[in-house]
């Protein structure tokens, strides 16, 4: 079955950066945290950058605001898929 990106690319007015990456894990039912890109459960990206900047990125909102924050855009570059064996190969 062909699957279709669930984000739309996000890129705040100062944009001087590009974060870009492939396509988004596949969600697993019932999960909450699944708001954005990056939301794997197995993906550490929030943790570290929650580290880093010493925030608690817990929502969308929040993240968007540290990329406008950063002068950084976001997306993926694959829009539609097909996942081998119904997986995201976590």
């Amino acid at each position: 079955m062909i699957e279709t990106h669930p984000f739309e690319f996000f890129a705040p007015p100062n944009a001087k950066f590009l974060l870009l990456g492939s396509f988004t894990a596949k969600r697993k039912a019932n999960d909450s945290a699944y708001d954005w890109f990056y939301s794997s459960k197995r993906n550490q990206f929030w943790p570290i950058l929650e580290r880093v900047y010493k925030l608690r990125l817990n929502s969308k909102k929040v993240k968007q605001k540290l990329f406008t924050n950063l002068s950084m855009a976001i997306t993926d570059i694959i829009y539609q898929c097909e996942r081998k064996n119904n997986n995201s190969n976590e």
